[in-house]
């Protein structure tokens, strides 16, 4: 009983609370009745001047926000061309509605200026600036606590940043790129005392000859400008903390500005349980390059990816030790070259422990699940680094050249025992690799003139991969055809290399018909070479015994070249935007295995649309249709068994035809300033033709896995849909 009076007290406190909130609603227009859009609203205290409120005016020219009631403030209105207005407004206990509010012109010729503040947003175009300490709290430390605080802009726990419900791309420093590549490190560790202006940049572009011919609708950045005194100095910070049972935690931060050189260091240390450098941020920094054309060619292939990094942060985690450093440098010697390089360097030791239980449906026994108790060891070195120079005379020329290399180290080990059937197996499994990866691009944008725009993308991939698989089991593994010889333990071990060549090379030109017209004409290829061995050995005492059936073994050289060209017309009307095009390919195929050959040839025409309309500044509808011819690697056409784990096992199929996919989406993307509201929602349908996919085989829970082409086309319908 006692327990709901506290509930209904503090109810109604709250509301109380909520009561004490007043809502101040209008609209702005201009002295001849033209509303303006995206005016400052600004509520100050009568008191001290300062701020108790903000908003901006929608596309109806309206307004609303909330004050405490019972006090007096001066409602502020600004507009860029426009006097700004003041205007004092008594709150007592019910909404207000001030209705229309007409500002002046500013007379063209200005006399004596005298600035009395600077406002706390300002809207320039595509630019959104905001002042940071009008908007700060004091508690402040790093920079995601201070864009937390700014309306528009959101940031999750793993430091992703989000503006008007889209991802931002990358964050600068005073126009500088801040680690190219992720913005996690620059909102978790510039220092908040630091930050003067974060200004948003939407519809973002960095090549400047290509900006009024590709989509920049959804890319976002954030260029922070730093405070008068922080701009060519060192500073930092350092946290550092001990505990019981030998629990440390190290984080240094150091950063060195100058006009032309900016130097970033930061580090991690810690036997905590926080990793510093997660999967997710793996990806952010591995993710490739983007295109200029900001669309494919219609084409697929991936290169299987071996990363070579164990899960960092998931709740099977035992202990968890992190070691992370990286670095940045960045050079400006003059206004036409700007070089960039990052490093990093991470260290995980992690100890994990799982208990998992797999039900095989369709043994019809009460014995069907088999339980797995398992306690793993992993450690990783990895090394991620990338050099970007970029060379841009003047707005018609863009030159660059990205490095982008990654390196690991990694030795996992696992034991278990699994208990199915009355069977108990004991199982040791260990996998060690030493990935390597360089990537390389040379892009070129070129205005020839008013009516013509030339671009260039070159891009290679080397990669190499050498895992190593290694089962010791009590258990003969039961596949069936593995000529195993019989002992009390079972030592098997498996080795594979791959290496992969992959060059790219797109060229397009874009003739310019008239300011809402274009058409694109594109060329390109992309040739792939991979060769792929791989064989098998067990361990009998003393003695190594090789696998030599041809079943277990592979030496497979695959190659796909693929020629193209397309055209496509891009129109914008008024307030709609159509993209039509179509493409043409031409692949051969190739692989050599087992001392045959398999080539085959193919013709395909892909077309692609892509329609947006936009409804005003910050609402949209986009119909976005795509076919895709997609192709398979060389890991999937190898026909030697290849051991997955202690009770899986993978055969290729070199006859795999490629899969043809239809992708619709339909996206509608609202976002109000008028209340902050974020409103995303969409609906997508894709057709596979001929999707690969896997078969698999069973014998007790051994199984092995084969890909083939689905006969029946897979058709995937899903929506979604947020509101913030």
């Amino acid at each position: 009983m006692k327990r709901l009076l506290f509930f209904l007290s503090a109810l109604v406190y709250t509301s109380a609370l909520f009561a004490q909130q007043i809502e101040l609603n209008g609209a702005v227009k201009d002295d001849a009745g033209a509303v303006l859009e995206m005016a400052n609203i600004i509520v100050l205290s009568s008191a001290d001047s300062s701020m108790v409120s903000y908003a901006f005016t929608d596309n109806k020219g309206q307004f609303r926000l909330k004050v405490p009631q019972d006090a007096t403030y001066i409602l502020r209105i600004s507009y860029l061309g426009f006097e700004t207005l003041d205007r004092v407004v008594e709150v007592a206990a019910a909404p207000i509605a001030l209705g229309e509010i007409s500002l002046v012109k500013q007379s063209a010729v200005l006399k004596d200026v005298t600035v009395v503040e600077e406002m706390p947003i300002m809207i320039s175009g595509d630019t959104i600036s905001y002042k940071a300490d009008m908007f700060n709290r004091g508690t402040e430390q790093k920079l995601e606590d201070v864009l937390k605080n700014l309306p528009g802009i959101e940031v999750d726990e793993d430091g992703q940043i989000k503006v008007e419900g889209k991802v931002v791309e990358k964050i600068m420093v005073d126009g500088k790129d801040f680690f190219d590549g992720d913005t996690k490190i620059a909102s978790k560790n510039i220092p908040a005392n630091a930050v003067d202006k974060v200004q948003v940049l939407r519809n973002y572009s960095d090549i400047g000859p290509m900006s009024g011919v590709t989509s920049n609708d959804d890319r976002v950045a954030i260029n922070i400008t730093l405070k008068e005194g922080k701009k060519s100095m060192l500073f930092g910070d350092m946290e550092a903390g001990a505990g019981p049972d030998g629990r440390y935690l190290v984080h240094p931060n150091l950063f060195l500005y100058r006009p032309k050189t900016s130097i970033n260091f930061i580090g991690d240390l810690n036997n905590v349980g926080m990793p510093a450098f997660t999967m997710r941020d793996y990806f952010r920094f591995s993710g490739g390059f983007r295109s200029m054309s900001g669309r494919g060619s219609g084409s697929s292939f991936s290169v299987a990816n071996d990363i070579g990094i164990p899960m960092g942060n998931n709740d099977r985690n035992v202990e968890i030790s992190s070691e992370f450093g990286a670095l940045n440098l960045t050079l400006n010697p003059n206004t036409a070259w700007a070089l960039n390089f990052f490093g990093i360097v991470n260290h995980n030791d992690i100890t994990s422990r799982s208990n998992t239980i797999n039900n095989y449906v369709g043994q019809d026994s009460a014995l069907s699940m088999e339980n797995i108790d398992k306690n793993g060891v992993d450690d990783n070195l990895s090394f991620l680094g990338k050099m970007t120079a970029k060379y841009t005379p003047n707005e018609k020329l863009y030159l660059a050249y990205n490095a982008f290399g990654k390196y690991s180290n990694t030795n996992g080990s696992d034991q278990a025992i699994s208990d199915f059937n009355l069977v108990v197996r004991d199982i040791g499994e260990g996998n060690e690799q030493t990935p390597a990866e360089l990537t390389q691009k040379l892009e070129l944008a070129y205005d020839i003139n008013e009516k013509s725009i030339l671009s260039f993308e070159a891009q290679h991939l080397y990669k190499r991969q050498d895992p190593i698989y290694n089962l010791l089991t009590n258990v003969k593994p039961n596949f069936g055809f593995i000529p195993v010889q019989d002992s009390g333990l079972y030592n098997i071990s498996q080795f594979r290399l791959i290496t992969t060549n992959k060059l790219d090379a797109n060229l397009n030109y874009y003739y310019i018909l008239n300011k809402t017209n274009h058409i694109e004409l594109s060329a390109g290829t992309s040739i792939t070479d991979q060769v792929l061995n791989s064989h098998m050995n067990q361990v009998l005492g003393e003695d190594t015994v090789e696998l030599s059936d041809n079943a277990l073994r592979n030496e497979v050289d695959f190659n796909l070249v693929d020629v193209f060209g397309g055209v496509h017309f891009k129109s914008k009307i008024k307030k709609l935007t159509i993209r039509p095009g179509l493409n043409l390919h031409y692949y051969h195929m190739n692989d050599v295995q087992w001392g045959m050959g398999n080539a085959r040839d193919w013709w395909f025409v892909l077309p692609d649309l892509f329609v947006r309309y936009d409804f005003k500044k910050s609402e949209s509808l986009t119909l976005d249709y795509q076919m895709q011819a997609s192709f398979t690697d060389v890991n999937n056409m190898a026909l030697g068994a290849i051991f997955q784990s202690y009770n899986s096992l993978f055969l290729g199929n070199n006859q795999l035809e490629n899969a043809l996919y239809h992708s619709t989406s339909l996206r509608y993307f609202s976002y109000s300033m008028y209340n902050f509201t974020t409103i995303f929602a969409g609906l997508t349908y894709n057709k596979r033709i001929q999707d690969i996919t896997n078969t698999v085989t069973y014998l007790d829970i051994d199984r092995a896995n084969t890909p083939i082409n689905a006969t029946d086309a897979n058709d995937l319908w899903s929506a979604y849909g947020s509101y913030q």
